[in-house]
């Protein structure tokens, strides 16, 4: 699977300055759908609006 089309989840808290534990809520209740390549946490880019 290419990473290419993912943002790494860490880079997302990064830069809006939000615990890993949010993302992990939002894909609980179906919100976002988190992908996991060679151990790191991804969503993908089209997941993500500006």
């Amino acid at each position: 699977m290419s990473k290419e089309k993912f943002i790494p989840l860490h880079k997302l808290c990064e830069l809006y300055k939000i615990e890993m534990s949010f993302f992990s809520s939002l894909n609980e209740i179906g919100l976002i759908q988190i992908t996991t390549i060679e151990e790191l946490h991804y969503i993908h880019n089209d997941k993500i609006n500006d």
